[in-house]
């Protein structure tokens, strides 16, 4: 297709069956907002056809677009139209056609709505597709439901058809089951044409996008059986639906890709989420952000794992809480760790039950077993700490490095007051808390001496009253 189209994504809604202070499609639909799926369509139909213009038009607190759009796409990427007053979709359409780019070019201009996350390149080039093998002037994607209410219903005529809306619709036309899905095609010299004779006589008092349909008009309606994936976002509830429809299609995408789910219906991911092959996750498991998950590797019930790099053969336990960080392979994690941000966890390492780790790098088979607290630390090959370690690691005001060499054991309930070093082979003693470096191959031990008084024991315990 060498004629330039553009691609009109209609965004200045209020929503306010939302109930929320935010324009509805900057709304979070599994850790993005619902326009992000749209525009991504809308650039994937850009990679196939590169005489593509995309156009949003904004209008209710478009302000809050802003910063989305700065932190994620080029300031060339798009046109932004201004709607100034909500008075309809025709009246928005007309801000694109007053302030859209290479509008003198442009041959054919699609109306996409941006609450309809699911909307895929296919629909579009299915109405290019029928605009032009048919020589028509617009088409309007549809689709047949036993439940209409609300939508736009379809009503045929031998050439062309209507689009009546739900409030101005009789009884009749309201059992018709064909419905409109508020994406359209059109020739960009009809669309100009139509649209400057449509009025708002009708019961909202609004400038309706559908009166450019009519039975004496060369105009078409393209039904697509999956009418699920064309339904807009209008309340939380359909929020919900469509955010489980999406998680399905990613789980079985990821299972034709050799993933295993114990239950899928319990596992929720975002889009960015990449697995390899012979992956086993478990029940109740929440993948957020960019997440890798290498070949092999299991992750345990009730784990939450965000922005995370996990290579091959990795055991996640349950209940274990991953953001921003990266486990090497052979590793083993879990059950009810934490990782924060900026922990590296390395090959064949071993991170146990309430276990927090912060900004650290560990190298290749370290263990930090159980109940221990590691922070801006640097530790060593196959160094092992004991249970209830701690890095004291801020002072009230900065954060101070710890590092530990290789091949050193630190015992049980021991402290290290950072900034410390301790070189490689050392042996620190249960209990002691280190504030000074240690040199390679050292001792250390600073728990107070015990002393032990026979038969005192009475004095201080105290017997059950009878």
């Amino acid at each position: 297709m060498a004629d330039k189209i553009a691609l009109v994504v209609l965004a200045a809604g209020q929503g306010t069956r939302m109930k929320l202070d935010m324009p509805k499609p900057m709304v979070s639909l599994m850790g993005r907002p619902i326009i992000d799926y749209v525009l991504r369509t809308c650039f994937q139909f850009k990679s196939i056809y590169p005489a593509t213009e995309i156009n949003l038009v904004l209008g209710h607190q478009r302000e809050k677009f802003d910063p989305y759009f700065e932190a994620n796409w080029p300031q060339t990427a798009f046109t932004k139209c201004v709607q100034h007053q909500q008075l309809g979709t025709a009246d928005a359409v007309k801000a694109y056609l007053s302030q859209g780019s290479s509008l003198k070019e442009t041959k054919y201009v699609a109306i996409l709505s941006g609450d309809v996350p699911l909307i895929s390149v296919d629909h579009i080039q299915s109405l290019q597709k029928r605009l032009e093998n048919d020589s028509l002037d617009g088409v309007v994607a549809t689709f047949a439901t036993n439940n209409p209410k609300g939508y736009g219903r379809i009503k045929k005529f031998n050439q062309g058809l209507k689009i009546i809306e739900e409030k101005d619709a009789d009884e009749a036309t309201k059992k018709i089951s064909e419905v409109n899905s508020g994406l359209y095609i059109f020739r960009k010299d009809y669309l100009e044409n139509c649209i400057k004779n449509i009025s708002n006589k009708n019961k909202a008092n609004e400038f309706y996008l559908t009166d450019t349909f009519d039975e004496n008009r060369k105009v078409a309606s393209v039904l697509f059986d999956e009418g699920e994936d064309l339904l807009g976002i209008n309340n939380l509830e359909q929020l919900e639906v469509t955010t489980r429809r999406l998680n399905d299609k990613l789980v079985r995408f990821w299972m034709s890709q050799g993933v295993r789910f114990w239950d899928k219906q319990s596992v929720f991911m975002d889009p960015e989420v990449k697995f390899e092959s012979g992956v086993v996750v478990y029940p109740n498991v929440i993948f957020e952000g960019k997440c890798e998950i290498g070949a092999g590797s299991s992750i345990g019930p009730f784990s939450h794992i965000k922005n995370t790099s996990i290579g091959k053969n990795v055991s996640i336990k349950g209940h274990t809480t991953l953001e921003k960080c990266k486990i090497h392979q052979e590793a083993e994690v879990g059950p009810y760790a934490r990782l924060r941000p900026g922990a590296d966890i390395g090959e064949k390492s071993k991170i146990g039950n309430f276990v927090e780790i912060k900004k650290s790098q560990l190298q290749k088979g370290v263990k930090v077993s159980h109940l221990s607290y590691v922070g801006d630390a640097e530790i060593g090959e196959e160094t092992n700490i004991g249970c209830g370690f701690i890095t004291c690691n801020y002072d009230g005001a900065q954060k101070h490095i710890t590092k530990i060499g290789e091949r050193c054991f630190v015992g049980s309930d021991s402290q290290t007051v950072a900034p410390v070093s301790i070189g490689n082979d050392c042996f620190v003693a249960s209990g002691t808390t280190v504030n000074t470096d240690m040199p390679d191959g050292s001792f250390s031990i600073s728990r107070g001496r015990q002393v032990t008084k026979e038969g005192m024991a009475k004095k201080f315990i105290k017997s059950k009253s009878k």
